[in-house]
Parts: structure tokens; sequence; C-alpha cells
């Protein structure tokens, strides 16, 4: 895609693997704080997955509806990859859905003390995201965006960039 695209994008893939890291540290800190700082690990974790699903989300409706459906029309040799890309986003979902779940019940419980199996839960779905998420950056932006950018014409390149700024969620 042209250069301002792709550095859009490599712009909120930063901000996302920060986010991620951020993440990592609130699970971690969850397993290992205990009850003192149990709160502010869970609102943590509630926090970064909502701007995930607030922040990837939309980029992932663009993939799906925009980037994806053009991809496979003008390099189809990427039509595998991408199902498994489309496949990946629903797991990354479903993954923001589990761990809204599992937070929501341990901030239900207010006083009540956390047990460590409900702890593990959301430490495990929590690492879990956040390998999902770096991985996925990872193989999109290697296998997807960069070919995209190495193999379409430049013509192809305006009107796929042209296509994304038309189906871009209004902020």
């Amino acid at each position: 895609m042209v250069k301002k695209i792709l550095q859009e994008m490599e712009a909120l893939q930063t901000n996302i693997l920060s986010k991620s890291n951020e993440l990592f540290e609130a699970l971690n800190n969850l397993r290992y704080e205990g009850k003192v700082g149990l709160k502010r690990n869970i609102r943590a974790i509630s926090r970064l997955n909502h701007y995930f699903r607030d922040e990837l989300l939309p980029h992932f409706q663009a993939d799906e509806q925009v980037v994806f459906p053009y991809v496979e029309t003008h390099l189809p040799k990427y039509s595998p990859l991408l199902g498994f890309l489309k496949a990946e986003h629903k797991e990354i979902r479903k993954s923001f859905d589990d761990l809204d779940g599992m937070v929501e019940k341990a901030i239900f419980k207010k006083d009540k003390p956390l047990p460590q199996s409900q702890i593990n839960r959301i430490y495990d779905r929590g690492t879990y995201i956040y390998c999902l998420i770096r991985n996925h950056i990872q193989m999109e932006t290697e296998a997807i965006y960069c070919n995209i950018n190495a193999q379409l014409q430049p013509s192809e390149k305006k009107e796929l960039e042209a296509l994304v700024r038309r189906n871009r969620p209004s902020a």
C-alpha cells in the first residue's frame, strides 16, 4: 500500500505492542502480588482488554471487509493465509470476550477473596491474548502487508488506499 497507510499501521502496531507488554506486566502482577494489588491489577487488565477491543476490532473489520477481499482478487495465492488470519481475528475476538467475562466475575466479587484458580484462568487467557496479538501482528505485517507493497502495481495500491480510506470507521 501507499506509504501513509503503512506508516499509520506501523504506528498502531507499535502502540498495540507496547500495550501488550503492559498487559503481560499486569497479568504477572496479578499472579504474583496477591491481594495487595488485586484490584489495581484487575482494573489494569480490564482497561487494556478494552483498549485492544477499541483499537484492533476496527482494524480487523477493515481487513475483512476491504483489504482481504482486495488481496484475494489481486493476489489470489495469499487466499489460504487470509483464511488463517480471518480465523485468528475470530479467535482474538472470542478471547477478548472470555477475558471480559472472567474480569467481570472478579470485579463482582468485590471484597471476597479471589480464588487462585480464577486468577490462574485470567492469567492464562490474558497470556494467550498477549501471544496471539504479537504473533498476529508479525504474520499480518510480514506475510500480507509487505507483499501488498511489493507485489501490487502502483495503480492498485492507490485503489486499495482509496478503498481503505473510504471504509474507515468515523472517529
